[in-house]
């Protein structure tokens, strides 16, 4: 970000609010959603103080059918420049929709990132669970050589709880970041037994376009 401004794509606007956070850190940074619902849009419009003309730029369609878009070079140009970053929050009640969590989308994900780019997707799960968690990162794997896991420092093992698994094709020191962001915000970064605890849980599964039993794992 020293020698460019990040370019970055969140699917699910979440109100708004996080993309309206990045344009205010990154003021000149390309903001882009990916929201299924205009209806959500317009609500972040009159709840929200979503300005209409924020430089942010809406697309109101499944990130599946996007993604897939801009791969086969039907969307607009702009749109085609590599991701410093693409971070995934479409949750439907606790539950990705499936067709966002498989391999098939990963590797499409890939194919949009620069070459130090992260992909971030959040989750609800359990710890003492954790077969979505650990299907997720098993199914990662297979299309970055570096996937890690953090939650709250104060998730309770049995109790449901957000989880964001970060992929990359680089090595990233998330410790080192998160050491120094905010004293009063307690991350727990999953270690080695801590996700290899969750890929047996969930059985090493690997979610396809043919087989993710996404609402059944929770």
């Amino acid at each position: 970000t020293d020698e460019k401004t990040p370019s970055m794509m969140v699917i699910g606007s979440g109100g708004y609010v996080f993309p309206r956070y990045l344009k205010a850190v990154w003021p000149g940074s390309r903001v882009e959603v990916v929201e299924i619902d205009p209806g959500v849009t317009e609500a972040a419009v009159a709840a929200f103080g979503l300005d209409r003309d924020a430089p942010i730029r809406a697309t109101h369609l499944d990130a599946r059918c996007y993604v897939d878009q801009i791969l086969q070079g039907q969307t607009p140009e702009e749109s085609r420049e590599l991701y410093d970053f693409i971070y995934a929050d479409a949750v439907r009640d606790y539950a990705v929709p499936f067709q966002l969590l498989t391999q098939e989308f990963n590797d499409g994900i890939a194919r949009l990132l620069t070459d130090d780019g992260a992909y971030l997707v959040n989750l609800i799960d359990t710890y003492d669970s954790g077969r979505l968690v650990g299907a997720v990162v098993n199914t990662l794997r297979l299309t970055f050589p570096h996937v890690y896991v953090l939650t709250s420092e104060l998730a309770l093992p049995s109790l449901q709880d957000t989880f964001v698994v970060v992929a990359a094709r680089r090595q990233i020191d998330l410790r080192g970041m998160l050491s120094g962001y905010n004293r009063h915000m307690k991350f727990w970064l999953l270690d080695n037994s801590d996700v290899d605890y969750l890929l047996e849980q969930a059985g090493h599964a690997i979610l396809t376009d043919d087989f993710a039993p996404v609402e059944q794992m929770l």
